[in-house]
């Protein structure tokens, strides 16, 4: 147990020592030394306003995909689900949105709208806020892409409203724009960004950037303002390796399960260095798609975002019985010339065909017909053969 805080007043629910498993999707963390789920937009202004500086304030929305210590988190949490819950048209094709929204929600709204590109968030859990905090993106699209300005409210309480052409730089400071005395010079940002730590002093960074630049970060960490990019040389021709795939099935039309009597992929990934080591990947690969394309139903609440499968008893994956006992795997083997070793990656090629290849062939079992999401499982089959109506709707990606 933690020792409780001296907290301002409020209108709002303050638990201390709130078990954070209450409120995960994993259902699993240690307790919250102060939970604070404020009423109103005003009420947590003030309640930070009155906060003492050095507390530290971590924020929640559904708590989607979220792990907590079992230690618990020190300070307050402030859970912003039920307040920041505005959505609404502001404009020709703009929206406004609250943060606790989830984006399952929004999406839905969006395309009822008939606004769009939107579909993406579809395939996003938890909330806008989240998905701010992150950029999270699917299928091509990001979340700040399709930013135009945001409200935000500082650790003072204080609510500001934000767009990127409210700011400009010279040679030694940010300021913006309507009032050039609000600024910060490229020193204090610096010491700001050491104070702060985490992603802004690069204590933190993406997991996808290159070795080389993960070993910057780590030697200038702390000392700064410190940020990453991602590798953009110039490339010619396609980047990643290619892979096709052919698949044989057969399939029960009364229980709508079906066995892979055949598997075959083939890999254009330039110089094949260890032979050996592409035909596991290959088949890995394989494995990967099988389960995506057949038995990983991942199930939303379409209401608030939250999983309601969870651990791998609820969403199972593929195993010995579900996949052909031999696959055969192959390779075009001719090298690439942009790269000094003539090879190119093979790992998520090698699950895309198998998804492909394996729906196909559950598609050609059934005429033709295209279920048009993924996984395909054995009661959609046995209700397409028998004419019922699909569970789910058209635009419901992996929900109920």
């Amino acid at each position: 147990m933690m020792a409780a805080l001296e907290y301002p007043e409020t209108i709002g629910e303050v638990l201390e020592n709130e078990p954070m498993s209450r409120h995960t999707s994993w259902r699993v963390g240690g307790p919250a030394e102060t939970f604070f789920r404020p009423a109103s937009i005003d009420d947590l202004s003030g309640f930070l306003r009155n906060l003492d500086a050095d507390v530290p304030v971590f924020w929640f929305g559904l708590g989607s995909n979220l792990l907590v210590r079992d230690g618990g988190l020190p300070g307050v949490v402030v859970a912003t689900a039920g307040i920041f819950t505005v959505l609404e048209q502001s404009g020709d094709h703009l929206v406004r949105v609250g943060a606790s929204v989830p984006c399952t929600q929004l999406a839905r709204q969006c395309i009822r709208w008939g606004f769009g590109p939107s579909e993406f968030f579809a395939g996003i859990p938890g909330t806008l806020g989240g998905a701010l905090a992150m950029n999270a993106g699917a299928h091509g699209s990001e979340t700040w892409e399709r930013v135009r300005a945001v409200t935000t409210i500082d650790r003072r309480g204080d609510v500001h409203e934000r767009t990127p052409d409210d700011y400009d730089i010279d040679g030694q400071r940010i300021f913006r724009i309507d009032n050039e005395a609000q600024g910060m010079s490229y020193g204090a940002i610096a010491a700001r960004a050491i104070q702060l730590g985490g992603e802004f002093s690069g204590e933190t960074f993406p997991e996808d950037i290159n070795e080389i630049t993960q070993r910057s970060v780590r030697n200038l960490a702390g000392s700064g303002l410190i940020g990453v990019a991602k590798d953009n040389l110039p490339q010619d021709g396609v980047i990643p390796g290619l892979a096709v795939a052919f698949c044989e099935i057969e399939l029960d039309l009364e229980t709508g399960k079906y066995e892979i009597l055949d598997y075959v992929g083939i890999a254009e990934c330039g110089t094949v260095v260890h032979p050996k080591g592409l035909a596991q990947q290959m088949k890995g690969g394989a494995v990967w798609g099988m389960g995506m394309a057949g038995l990983e139903r991942h199930v939303y609440d379409p209401q608030n975002g939250l999983p309601a499968n969870v651990g791998y008893h609820q969403c199972r994956i593929p195993t010995y019985l579900d996949v052909p006992p031999v696959m055969h795997t192959g390779a075009v083997d001719l090298p690439d010339p942009q790269n000094p070793f003539g090879a190119r990656g093979i790992g998520e090629p090698a699950m895309g065909c198998s998804v492909a290849a394996l729906q196909s062939a559950i598609s050609d079992a059934l005429d033709g017909h295209i279920f048009g999401r993924s996984p395909v499982s054995p009661d959609m089959i046995v209700n397409y053969v028998a004419g019922r109506e699909q569970s789910y709707l058209p635009l419901q990606t992996n929900n109920f």
